[in-house]
């Protein structure tokens, strides 16, 4: 925690009876993360007490990276909505899971696994009978359009090649989320983001554009398996009805 917070970790610990069940959904750990974010830092400053934030978005949904994207999910259902900006980092927080012998990643984000193991040694990430995470549960992350998750490689298979233009002949609209550009579509049908953090950072606000511009079919291209590439891909394969 010296080393890593105020940042975008979360951490899993054995809670004690100063933490009601209603803020841990009646489990015996609870979440604890400290904000980097200077509004929200205020927030807790001036609310003089810890505070429960469950994410700004309805269950199933892409999380919410601006105020706006915030007020479509929740307007009705909340009093008020604190404007600060664009969130600083696309996707949630990486959770760490404190209770055992060693730590354990439940969810891969803006930390990366690299940098943790450069501290603390971990133990593998398993499947728990009983989710510490309520997001671990199901479905998650996914907008209102089909979601294709897509090995880079795939881009030059001819049955991909062939399924998008078989889609652009039934005038569909199609796009595909890339970090580099791919010379058998069209470009108008790519969103090419430059690396890990720009993708990173427009991955959901990508997601509900597309639902804004009756998007049928969104083809997101997987990173490798390392750095920031586990989280980007953790919430890609949640979002994906398939994978190519």
């Amino acid at each position: 925690m010296n080393r890593f917070s105020p940042g975008p970790v979360t951490y899993v610990l054995k809670k004690n009876e100063l933490i009601a069940d209603i803020v841990t959904a009646g489990q015996d750990t609870v979440c604890i993360r400290i904000p980097s974010h200077p509004v929200a830092n205020e927030l807790i400053r001036q609310a003089g007490v810890p505070v429960a934030a469950p994410s700004a978005n309805t269950s199933t949904r892409p999380s919410a990276t601006t105020a706006t994207d915030a007020y479509q999910d929740l307007h009705g259902k909340v009093p008020l909505i604190l404007d600060s900006d664009i969130a600083l980092l696309g996707i949630e927080s990486t959770i760490l899971d404190c209770t055992g012998d060693a730590p354990r990643i439940l969810r891969y984000g803006p930390l990366t696994l690299e940098e943790i193991e450069a501290v603390v040694p971990l133990t593998s990430k398993q499947t728990l009978s009983t989710p510490r995470t309520p997001g671990s549960r199901y479905k998650h992350y996914a907008p209102n359009v089909e979601v294709v998750a897509m090995l880079p490689a795939t881009v030059h298979n001819p049955a991909f090649i062939e399924e998008y233009t078989l889609a652009k002949e039934m005038g569909l609209c199609v796009r595909v989320l890339s970090y580099f550009y791919i010379q058998s579509i069209s470009s108008s049908d790519q969103i090419v983001y430059s690396g890990e953090y720009e993708f990173m950072n427009n991955l959901f606000h990508a997601f509900r554009q597309a639902e804004k511009q009756n998007i049928d079919t969104l083809y997101v291209i997987l990173f490798p398996e390392h750095t920031l590439g586990k989280g980007i891909n953790e919430r890609i394969e949640k979002a994906a009805t398939r994978k190519l």
